[in-house]
């Protein structure tokens, strides 16, 4: 099974970009591992894909401030303006984006989920999701 189709299938929960960012109670305040989505494959060294980000987070949604979906919306760091900016550019472009996930028991298995995840879709593809980059 492709690392897309893992996340096909194991990422049941999703809300649309950019509204999951307004949306952060809908997501949990819990460990999770997610990815950004696109609805339409896109081509990478080898074959397709849809993952555009792979990520674990201690708190990925919930009230407070302090979650991973508040970062991405309000933060000025490098990181959540990057993947604001990026994401917009393609929900604009037409592209349907989702925000999918998985909650996860703890942030220890949720940071050893999203490194299985990264791996294994560098050994399909040869190269990272395009908003990772070359972090692992």
């Amino acid at each position: 099974m492709t690392v897309s189709e893992l996340i096909a299938n194991e990422f049941a929960q999703t809300l649309p970009w950019p509204l999951c960012l307004d949306n952060r109670k809908s997501a949990p305040d819990a460990p999770a591992v997610y990815a950004l989505w696109c609805e339409n494959q896109f081509a990478r060294l080898i074959g397709n894909s849809n993952v555009l980000y792979i990520g674990s987070t201690l708190r990925l949604g919930g009230g407070t401030d302090g979650s991973r979906l508040y970062s991405y919306r309000f933060s000025p760091q490098p990181h959540s303006k990057a993947m604001r900016e990026r994401t917009q550019s393609l929900v604009q472009a037409g592209h349907t984006v989702l925000l999918r996930w998985i909650e996860i028991p703890s942030e220890e298995q949720a940071r050893t989920k999203e490194r299985e995840l990264l791996a294994l879709h560098l050994s399909e593809h040869l190269e990272y999701p395009p908003f990772n980059g070359k972090r692992a």
